[in-house]
């Protein structure tokens, strides 16, 4: 089993910085740790609660923050903001951390919640007008620099949606 207090409630503030997400099969769980500048994935199982076998994807890249995986699950969408370089990552591959493929970088200041609806990954960046996007996310995705263009100018973030077939149990927690 898996303790959050270690990860989310001990050490520098700033190390609890940036997103979790639960693949849409319910099997994976991807966490961004911005000020350790680390990404893990985990398996889950949706039944019982219990998050197990960690791996490290990343801890050489700047600031993780946002995440966000295919609609199909096979792949996890990183975005950094050490010059905002956008990952993306095969959870299936026995060694996910080998399968790193950069998909945009060099997009300037801070990218925010990655949010999927849909086969469509939605990307905020601080300051602008526009969502990015990952289109084609199942295939290996393709970048799309503002893809859709808002009404105000995007602060942090985007609204988190709970995806409707996937009611997972409580996570269990050990001390």
């Amino acid at each position: 089993t898996f303790s959050l207090t270690t990860y989310v409630l001990s050490g520098n503030l700033i190390d609890n910085i940036g997103c979790m997400k639960v693949s849409s099969d319910g099997s994976k769980i991807v966490m961004c740790h911005y000020g350790s500048n680390r990404v893990y994935l985990y398996n889950f199982n949706n039944q019982t609660g219990v998050i197990s076998n960690e791996k490290l994807l990343s801890s050489t890249f700047a600031g993780p923050y946002g995440c966000e995986f295919s609609a199909n699950s096979q792949y996890v969408y990183i975005g950094y903001n050490n010059g905002a370089n956008i990952h993306r990552y095969d959870v299936y591959n026995a060694n996910p951390s080998t399968t790193r493929f950069t998909i945009a970088s060099n997009l300037g200041l801070l990218y925010g919640q990655f949010q999927r609806i849909g086969n469509i990954i939605y990307i905020a960046q601080r300051g602008i007008n526009f969502l990015h996007a990952i289109t084609n996310a199942d295939v290996g995705g393709t970048y799309n620099q503002n893809y859709l263009l808002t009404t105000n100018t995007i602060n942090f973030g985007l609204n988190q949606v709970l995806y409707p077939n996937l009611s997972p149990p409580p996570i269990i927690m050990t001390n």
